[in-house]
């Protein structure tokens, strides 16, 4: 039977429609070729056998007002939720921003559980990059990260990127590592930023879910963050804001 959702988790569930999915993401990329028999052990290992919810998919109840429930996917495959495929020439930065933009526009598959890891080889050539996708019912931006940190044993990033409520949680790390930060929701969720926070904010003035101010007052209270306004809606998933990126990743890394 299952058990049913609290009422929190079922807002994002509920709540989703094909022009605002309720999806966090990450990119990870190495400058190797990722071993995908070794990740989809790693994910069995660290993550399955640990945290039941990664196996069980969502059944909405048939009842008006009654929360949906968490049921065991009995033909639950990790092979359908990591996949492997290679980038298209030139597999550069803007070609992994591109895929992984693309990528973010497909709903995940309701049938299954709701969250995703794709494997993109040939990323600057001898490289690769993970894409994860995981459905905000399952868990916040730092339940993201946490996942991330579980499957690798060494981690240095170049830098570290936030969208949204993920960037809430970007601004809240301790590291060093110059910020990218796709209109961060830092205000919505009681987030402290670090006055010595450095990088850049990007965000479209047009945004109707997060106020653009929100990113002005964050880079006036640390001197360090540059904004720069561009895109057209919150999603941030057109040329300009996509433009505006890849010259952040030119400037920092």
């Amino acid at each position: 039977m299952g058990r049913r959702m609290s009422p929190g988790d079922a807002v994002w569930f509920l709540g989703e429609n094909r022009v605002n999915p309720m999806t966090i993401s990450s990119i990870m990329w190495f400058d190797r070729p990722i071993d995908v028999e070794l990740l989809r052990a790693r994910f069995q290992e660290r993550l399955l056998d640990r945290h039941p919810i990664m196996r069980e998919r969502i059944v909405p109840s048939r009842v008006p007002g009654v929360m949906p429930r968490w049921v065991e996917d009995r033909s639950f495959d990790l092979g359908r939720h990591i996949s492997e495929d290679v980038l298209p020439a030139p597999g550069d930065q803007a070609t992994l921003q591109h895929w992984c933009s693309e990528e973010r526009t497909i709903p995940l598959d309701r049938s299954r559980p709701l969250w995703h890891v794709s494997v993109l080889q040939g990323y600057r050539g001898g490289g690769s990059a993970i894409h994860t996708r995981i459905h905000h019912s399952i868990g916040d931006g730092l339940a993201m990260l946490s996942l991330l940190l579980t499957i690798v044993d060494e981690y240095d990033p170049e830098v570290i990127v936030g969208s949204s409520r993920g960037g809430a949680v970007a601004l809240a790390i301790r590291s060093d590592r110059p910020l990218i930060l796709l209109a961060p929701a830092w205000r919505f969720f009681g987030v402290r930023p670090r006055q010595d926070a450095a990088g850049v904010v990007i965000h479209s003035g047009r945004d109707r879910l997060v106020p653009v101010g929100h990113s002005r007052g964050l880079c006036r209270r640390c001197p360090g963050l540059r904004l720069v306004e561009a895109g057209c809606d919150h999603r941030l998933n057109c040329p300009a804001s996509r433009k505006a990126l890849a010259e952040a990743f030119d400037g920092l890394i």
